[in-house]
């Protein structure tokens, strides 16, 4: 696989979309390189290869193929803009992560084609793989258009991405989310993690057999935007509540800070280093 940056694809204009590629929270990669899990299908990684197997029965209903050596595969976070994260080094792996956060007021420029992904999210050690609960604006791979949309997803290391079959769930500004990612098993160094919404339940993403997840952040990821109004308009958005669980306790977070595109002031600040309680404010800019 070929690594590739997304920087190229956040200003609007900067890069032609290519042809076939459409939009993950994971960046722009091939269409076949998306796949739709069907309820009660969960996604498993058996000998380095991803398959959809289902939960009840085992039977395994999709092989993902190999990916092309020569595929071009984004660098996870490249396309992000700004976020706060942590590594956890407890000791114990993460149980689990929860996060609250508001749906913002919509971007003022509410018909342009920009797509904003907010999310918290964990990530393995080598940071090419991710299991995330997602809010949108805009269009993804897995839908969309101008208005607030969530659905759960994972980002494999092969290049592959996942989310539920299920229509993006709408949602409005003033509604509260609280996405959640937890261990559901581990067995040796396997992992099996959930994606979720606690509000919208049948969007749960299940993704087995796959390394720990260590990484975690609170992130503001967007693309084709060119102006301040492209963002939502409001100043500020609260990822608030964050509860991070390692082997029964709550571990000391030392959080940091990383603002990567900062065009138009966009920004993130730590409220509350508390554990729970955590917050972190990701700015739009004046």
């Amino acid at each position: 696989m070929i690594k590739s940056s997304q920087t190229a694809f956040i200003r609007k204009g900067e890069r032609e979309i290519p042809a076939g590629f459409v939009l993950t929270p994971g960046g722009y990669r091939r269409e076949a390189l998306i796949h739709l899990v069907p309820k009660g299908t969960r996604v498993q990684r058996r000998g380095g290869k991803i398959r959809q197997v289902e939960r009840k029965t085992g039977r395994v209903i999709l092989r993902y193929d190999p990916v092309p050596s020569d595929e071009m595969i984004p660098d996870l976070g490249s396309g992000w803009i700004t976020y706060g994260w942590w590594l956890n080094n407890s000791g114990s792996p993460i149980s689990q992560l929860s996060t609250q956060w508001t749906v913002p007021p919509e971007p003022q420029n509410n018909a342009g084609k920009q797509t904003i992904f907010l999310f918290n999210g964990i990530e393995n050690a080598s940071k090419n793989e991710i299991v995330q609960p997602v809010l949108q604006w805009g269009v993804s791979a897995a839908g969309g258009g101008n208005h607030w949309a969530v659905t759960n997803w994972h980002v494999d290391s092969s290049g592959h991405v996942s989310c539920p079959n299920r229509p993006l769930q709408r949602v409005f500004p003033g509604d509260t989310l609280t996405g959640i990612v937890s261990l559901v098993s581990q067995n040796a160094g396997s992992f099996s993690y959930r994606s979720s919404f606690a509000e919208y339940p049948d969007l749960d993403l299940d993704v087995g057999a796959i390394d720990e997840l260590v990484w975690v952040s609170a992130t503001l990821e967007a693309y084709q935007v060119s102006q301040r109004t492209d963002f939502p308009n409001t100043p500020t958005t609260s990822m608030s509540s964050i509860a991070i669980a390692a082997g029964g306790l709550a571990p000391l977070v030392g959080w940091r800070i990383e603002n990567q595109v900062p065009d138009y002031g966009q920004s993130s600040g730590l409220a509350n280093a508390g554990n729970p309680g955590g917050q972190i404010d990701i700015d739009y800019g004046p």
